[in-house]
């Protein structure tokens, strides 16, 4: 199986709702930050990239990295690349950690137009747990 990256910023955080579910996969997780701007969607957030901001999550490592991109697309509600259905979408993104290193890394970004978005912004760009 093969190893790959993700960005986080929300519940798959390290502590985040849905984070023990790849405990036995992680390999790593350190500090990290994308271009973008981070939602409050009530229960949980969401990103929207192509927007002045900054977003700070975390990159993980993963094992068996086809098997945990498969179980994310479930929780993030993401169907196919042109299912109308999605919640979120998968993307590429670049991600900078602590040490300004960049990387190319998986994300989710929020795949629906609110009207109130602008109302929805997290200024800090920080998801608190």
């Amino acid at each position: 199986m093969s190893k790959g990256h993700v960005f986080v910023y929300g519940t798959l955080k390290v502590g985040g709702f849905y984070a023990e579910e790849f405990n036995h996969v992680r390999l790593s997780s350190k500090p990290a930050q994308i271009e973008g701007i981070l939602l409050d969607l009530d229960v949980f957030p969401g990103i929207k990239t192509g927007v002045d901001g900054c977003v700070y999550g975390e990159i993980h490592e993963y094992d068996q990295f086809e098997d945990v991109v498969r179980n994310m697309d479930v929780i993030e509600g993401y169907f196919g690349p042109e299912s109308e259905h999605n919640l979120f979408k998968r993307i590429k993104v670049i991600a900078t950690d602590e040490n300004e290193k960049e990387m190319e890394v998986i994300a989710y970004e929020f795949a629906q137009d609110l009207p109130d978005e602008k109302e929805r912004v997290v200024e800090s760009g920080i998801w608190d747990i």
